[in-house]
């Protein structure tokens, strides 16, 4: 990639979109991709990036340092872990154990 757009792109703080760029470039050649879908594929790299930073974060600033996914956990009989496990099921199975453990009776065991 020539280094002048790549510059430019880190100045802009896309440097997610500067990384992912050449890998875009040869998908887009080999797939004859029009211009707005290799766009969209761009941005849709840069806004996974960010939010994959943005949970990384959140997950320090918590103090939490092991993830699991969903289907790690196995939920007690309370009728309160059901709802629990049915509300973590609804969302990204990456939402870590504290958003449904900090409920007062919610018991997940890990």
């Amino acid at each position: 990639m020539n280094a002048q757009p790549d510059g430019r792109l880190r100045h802009l703080r896309l440097s997610g979109m500067a990384e992912a760029l050449p890998g875009r470039l040869q998908q887009a050649v080999a797939a004859g991709l029009p211009h707005q879908e290799f766009l969209e594929l761009l941005v849709e790299d840069k806004l996974a990036r960010r939010a994959d930073r943005l949970f990384a974060r959140r997950l320090k600033q918590a103090g939490i340092s092991q993830v699991k996914e969903f289907t790690e956990f196995e939920a007690t009989a309370h009728a309160e872990d059901r709802a629990c496990a049915a509300r973590l099921e609804s969302q990204d199975s990456r939402i870590a154990a504290f958003m449904c453990c900090a409920t007062r009776s919610a018991r997940i065991s890990l």
